[in-house]
């Protein structure tokens, strides 16, 4: 047995370059780890890093770690950079799926066609997007493996699907959008809060978690603009919460006329509401609020739930087709790029991370869109050619 320098503990070669790594965690008790290192550098950096895990409590008996141990481990450490929804639906994949086909398996021992087959099970049930945030699972837990040097490779990489196909989404047209406006604005007080907030995402192509979470600071009436850099969100225990939005990026969203005057209206409402209610209003400065006199919801902030169940509402009493609250966000964009809004500028209103998204999601002509087309272009070419041939005394029409 060899010392490891002035280090704690003690290393033993092994031979072909391996080395056991043991330390006395007390109580009788020892922690070892298995590492290959060429190089005195290497092993001292593999020493400090066994150290490391020891003191933040990682299990290190890579000998005994099973995936199902490992993916807790992964979920704990993602918590902290994702948003409670995200990280909610990952919890729910590696419960449903990964704990029970991959769970039992030493992490050290998984291995590629383990991946591919229990991404495959999922897929045979019909359920690709539910694969596809699998594989991103799987992948990511593999990813932080290997940056711990538990696994060599990372068997989450290159894991097939078949193409998945696109979903044709659902728009309204400019009389279902007005008749639903209209129930809105004339129905019960649930469809009267319901008014402004369907109002603003039918001329801003805000997202739910955007409109709900905007502030009266982030409105700009002189200006028309709307600054978007949080979103609402459920947080962990219960009770909403402010984080970054869905890109993590901030953007200036122009409002038109008719959306400004209908968030000044609802702003006199609400400042009416506050002076009679006094400091009994909770007072968040949100710009969508409960409205309906009960106690404890005054100036409590709309949730994402209770918005769409109110949608479901207003689409049925319009006898407008089912439609999911974010269709009125795709309404907004197809609608801007009708009415002649280049793909830029409705990139941007959007908070797209490319022009590229926009055109490849609500770039989709009709087919008299297309025989406009060939109309113009014929025309131009019938124009053109016209002119060429009367110049050398051979016009004639194509």
């Amino acid at each position: 047995m060899t010392r490891a320098g002035s280090l704690p503990g003690s290393v033993t070669e092994r031979g072909n370059h391996r080395y056991q790594l043991r330390v006395h965690v007390g109580g009788g008790r020892y922690k070892s780890r298995t590492v290959t290192a060429r190089t005195k550098r290497e092993l001292r950096r593999e020493w400090r890093k066994f150290i490391g895990d020891l003191e933040v409590g990682l299990n290190v008996d890579h000998g005994r770690l099973t995936v199902a141990t490992f993916a807790a481990q992964w979920l704990a450490q993602i918590k902290r950079t994702r948003t409670f929804g995200t990280w909610r639906r990952y919890h729910t994949v590696v419960q449903t799926y990964v704990v029970p086909t991959l769970g039992h398996i030493r992490l050290d021992r998984l291995t590629h066609g383990d991946v591919q087959h229990c991404v495959d099970l999922v897929v045979d049930q019909g359920k690709v997007a539910t694969a596809e945030t699998l594989r991103l699972v799987l992948h990511g837990m593999c990813k932080l493996a290997v940056r711990r040097r538990l696994l060599t490779t990372n068997p989450g990489v290159d894991i097939a699907l078949p193409p998945r196909q696109r979903r044709e989404y659902r728009v309204l047209a400019v009389h279902e959008a007005q008749a639903l406006l209209d129930v809105c604005r004339m129905g019960n007080a649930r469809l009267r809060q319901l008014y402004p907030i369907v109002h603003l995402m039918l001329h801003t192509g805000l997202r739910r978690g955007e409109a709900l979470g905007l502030r009266w600071d982030a409105v700009d009436f002189e200006h028309r603009t709307l600054h978007v850099h949080e979103q609402l969100t459920r947080q962990p225990g219960g009770g909403f919460g402010l984080g970054p939005t869905k890109t993590g990026t901030d953007r200036l969203v122009h409002a038109g006329e008719p959306a400004m005057v209908v968030l000044e209206r609802h702003k006199r409402e609400q400042d009416a509401l506050r002076a009679e209610l006094g400091s009994a209003y909770l007072d968040r400065g949100f710009v969508f609020t409960r409205l309906d006199g009960r106690a404890r919801t005054h100036g409590v902030p709309i949730g994402p739930n209770t918005l769409t169940r109110w949608f479901v509402e207003a689409l049925r009493v319009a006898g407008l087709p089912a439609l999911r609250i974010h269709d009125l966000r795709d309404t907004a964009a197809t609608l801007a790029i009708a009415a002649g809004v280049d793909l830029v500028t409705v990139s941007e209103m959007l908070g797209h991370s490319s022009i590229t998204m926009t055109a490849d999601r609500y770039v989709h002509p009709h087919s008299t869109t297309k025989r406009d087309a060939a109309d113009r272009l014929a025309d131009a070419l019938a124009g053109n050619y016209a002119q060429n041939m009367s110049r050398s005394g051979r016009a004639r029409a194509i």
